[in-house]
């Protein structure tokens, strides 16, 4: 009898550690989803200025010729990667006017910068410079609907 009792009593106790720790998760999700989201910087110009237009700066110059080696890969790695999260940080920023357009574009940079971000990974030269220049092409649609056509930038 007493050898049944211990495991029984150890498969409780872990049955119970369980159902607290998933409890625990459940509350931080909770949380989190309940929190704030506010920009920081309510000036689109000067948020693009800042969160956006230094790393684009630098991911053009290192997409400008083939890196030449592993460590010359990193500032593509690195800049795509930001780029491709900015466009999460777009979402949060649209104009009450079109804002669903305004989302969809912001996705699409995501989603493009993804694209870039994994073939950079990759450190496969001609696949990244497509997925730059497409990169580009989706920063210019949005400049185009919501900056009149101004700031377009050039691969």
């Amino acid at each position: 009898m007493k050898t049944i009792i211990w495991p029984t009593l150890l498969v409780l106790m872990f049955l119970f550690g369980i159902v607290v720790v998933s409890n625990t998760q459940a509350e931080d999700e909770e949380v989190t989803h309940s929190l704030p989201l506010e920009p920081v910087e309510a000036d689109m110009h000067e948020f693009m200025e800042y969160a956006f237009e230094p790393f684009f700066h630098e991911l053009k110059d290192s997409m400008a010729n083939p890196p030449a080696n592993k460590k010359a890969w990193v500032p593509v790695k690195a800049n795509a990667l930001v780029l491709a999260e900015a466009g999460n940080l777009l979402m949060l920023r649209g104009p009450e006017e079109d804002k669903a357009e305004w989302n969809k574009i912001a996705k699409e940079l995501r989603d493009q910068g993804k694209l870039l971000y994994a073939a950079a990974k990759k450190r496969d030269y001609e696949s990244s410079r497509k997925q730059y220049e497409a990169f580009v092409t989706k920063c210019n649609a949005c400049h185009e609907k919501f900056a009149d056509g101004e700031h377009m930038q050039k691969p």
